[in-house]
């Protein structure tokens, strides 16, 4: 899709809001519940407008790991572009983006991005481009994993939603195919992984 038409998609998606920052940090909670981790890093959800489009991030260290909800108007049309199906409830999404999130704090304490690279590499038979290529990728399995841990009967259309969102946004390797190596069995793999 060009520049033009998803600008032009983009004017017609009706806005939706962002999630609240407590919704956000109680969903963290319940995916350390979930896999029975206890994170390393101190950690905070904050709301707060960011010239940046997209509409959650984080900044992590070995220390801490900050949550962003963005508040900008770019990063809700987005994130309202994410919702604009009627076969995914607003509340899974916000799942399955803790779960792409906290993917990227647990990859900041150490040894735990490589262990987690190397598996997914040597299971799927793909070498990533790039730290963030490989974490954009390992991120999308977590919150799909974490979805179907807590939102299984909605697992099948976030999981169709997210590869045609992919197929829209891409990731930062464009050789990269989402659809050969998104799939039920990279999800289960990374899914172990996180518990090991």
């Amino acid at each position: 899709m060009n520049a033009l038409s998803f600008a032009l998609m983009m004017m017609f998606v009706p806005l939706q809001p962002l999630p609240d920052v407590e919704v956000f940090r109680a969903r963290v909670l319940s995916f350390a519940d979930e896999y029975g981790l206890s994170f390393s890093q101190s950690w905070t959800v904050e709301s707060r407008e960011f010239e940046k489009p997209s509409p959650f991030f984080i900044k992590a260290s070995v220390t801490h790991c900050s949550f962003y909800i963005n508040t900008s108007r770019s990063a809700q049309k987005i994130w309202s572009f994410l919702l604009n199906t009627p076969d995914v409830e607003p509340d899974v999404f916000v799942t399955f983006v803790v779960g792409h999130e906290v993917l990227h704090c647990l990859s900041a304490a150490p040894g735990v991005h490589a262990k987690l690279r190397s598996r997914v590499e040597s299971h799927a038979m793909v070498r990533f481009s790039s730290r963030h290529h490989f974490e954009e990728v390992a991120g999308d399995l977590l919150g799909l994993a974490f979805v179907r841990r807590i939102h299984l009967e909605q697992y099948p259309q976030l999981m169709a939603q997210v590869l045609r969102v992919r197929d829209v946004f891409g990731y930062p390797d464009n050789n990269f195919s989402s659809k050969e190596h998104i799939n039920d069995e990279t999800v289960s793999l990374i899914d172990s992984v996180v518990t090991e």
